[in-house]
């Protein structure tokens, strides 16, 4: 019988059973790898693993779609923390509730939820509005545009 390369168990072991799911974050010690902040905030962490099993941590979900655009390898799963909840979400399954006045770490004022009574509810509490993960490159584009024109 060969040996496997410990390298090769490790590698089965960390993506094995429950290597689907989002990385660990340690929240306050680990930089968004898009902004290199430190992504302190759970209500707004998101995660990238791509194919080759690389994972990105990120502070909020503006730096992910930023870093997908520039980045575009294969990904595995792009997860995000549910505003409220904690939980983990997968990204393009979740809703995102905008509001201008919520205060997020790069400024987007988005929050991940996981249903669209969630979004709703809270993009009207905070006069905003509830978007799908395909909408929000070009909604945070428009947000960045009308910035400049202010």
């Amino acid at each position: 019988m060969k040996k496997l390369p410990l390298l090769a168990v490790l590698t089965v072991a960390a993506f094995g059973c429950g290597g689907d799911g989002p990385p660990n974050v340690r929240y306050g010690q680990e930089e968004c790898a898009h902004c290199r902040m430190i992504v302190n905030d759970d209500r707004f962490a998101a995660a990238v693993v791509t194919t080759a099993g690389d994972a990105h941590k990120f502070d909020e979900i503006c730096c992910v779609t930023d870093y997908l655009a520039a980045n575009p390898a294969a990904v595995k799963g792009v997860w995000v923390r549910g505003y409220k909840s904690g939980q983990w979400h997968e990204a393009r399954l979740a809703f995102y509730a905008h509001g201008p006045k919520l205060q997020t770490p790069m400024g987007s004022g988005l929050a991940a939820v996981a249903t669209r009574e969630e979004a709703d509810a809270l993009a009207a509490e905070w006069g905003g509005k509830a978007l799908r993960f395909d909408e929000l490159a070009d909604f945070l584009k428009k947000q960045a545009e009308s910035a400049i024109d202010e």
